[in-house]
C-alpha cells in the first residue's frame, strides 16, 4: 500500500469526524449508525484505497478499521500504519474476526487504541470512542460530561475514589459496605472501560480526566 505523506494543509482535526473502513457493508453501516447516534460524522470506505482518499480529503479524530480485506492485496494493518503516518493525532481502533494471539500481538505492536472482535459490541464501541476523545483532549460530539462519556456508574466512581485514596480491594469493600468480589467485578469493568490494568493506573487516569475529585491536603 502506498501511504500518503503527513497531512499537509491547515485543516484542524474534527472531533466529530470518524473514518470507518470495512468491506462488509452491513458492518460498515452498523458502526456508522452507532457512532452517528452519539453525534459523530461517519465517513465510510469499503477498501483501503478509498480510505487513503478520505484521509487526503479530511482530518479525522478516530478511525475504525477492519483488518481483513479478502478481495485486495492490502490488509487493515497496512492501513493502520498509513493512518499513523498521515494523521498521528487520530485514534485508531481495529475490528477483526481473527481471535489468534498473532493478531493481538500485531495490534499491540502498532499501538492501536482499541481492539474489537466481530460482531462488534455496541456498548463497548461507544464507551471506547468517547474515552479516546477525552484522552486526546477533544470534546465529545454529543457534549456529554466526562463521567457520562465514560458511562461510569455511581458505584464505579465510588470504587475509583477509593483506589485514588490508595485502598486495596479489601479496604474498598469494607468502606463501601460490599463484598470483595463485588469490588473486583467493578474493577474489571473500570479497567476495560479505561484501557488500564491496575488500581494505580485507573486512579491516575480518573483524576486526569476529571472523572473523580483529586485528594486535598
Amino acid at each position: 500500500m502506498e501511504c500518503m505523506d503527513a497531512y499537509a494543509h491547515d485543516e484542524k482535526i474534527d472531533a466529530g469526524r470518524v473514518l470507518i473502513v470495512d468491506d462488509d457493508a452491513v458492518t460498515r453501516n452498523y458502526v456508522a449508525l452507532l457512532l452517528q447516534r452519539i453525534g459523530f460524522l461517519p465517513v465510510n470506505a469499503a477498501t483501503p484505497d478509498r480510505a487513503i482518499k478520505a484521509l487526503r480529503e479530511h482530518v479525522f479524530s478516530l478511525a475504525v478499521i477492519d483488518i481483513s480485506f479478502p478481495d485486495v492485496n492490502e490488509c487493515g494493518f497496512d492501513l493502520v500504519h498509513c493512518v499513523r503516518e498521515a494523521q498521528p493525532e487520530c485514534s485508531v481502533m481495529i475490528m477483526t474476526v481473527d481471535h489468534s494471539a498473532e493478531t493481538a500481538v500485531t495490534a499491540i505492536r502498532l499501538h492501536v487504541d482499541d481492539y474489537f472482535l466481530k460482531p462488534v459490541n455496541a456498548e463497548e464501541l461507544l464507551v471506547s470512542a468517547r474515552y479516546h476523545m477525552l484522552k486526546s483532549g477533544l470534546p465529545s460530539p454529543d457534549g456529554y460530561a466526562a463521567a457520562d462519556q465514560m458511562l461510569l456508574s455511581s458505584r464505579e466512581q465510588a470504587v475509583l475514589q477509593m483506589f485514588h485514596r490508595g485502598c486495596s480491594y479489601k479496604e474498598t469493600a469494607r468502606l463501601l459496605g460490599c463484598g470483595i468480589g463485588t469490588v473486583q467485578t467493578h474493577a474489571k469493568r473500570i479497567y476495560k472501560k479505561m484501557g488500564v490494568h491496575s488500581r494505580a493506573e485507573a486512579a491516575h487516569e480518573a483524576v486526569r480526566l476529571q472523572l473523580i475529585k483529586p485528594l486535598t491536603s
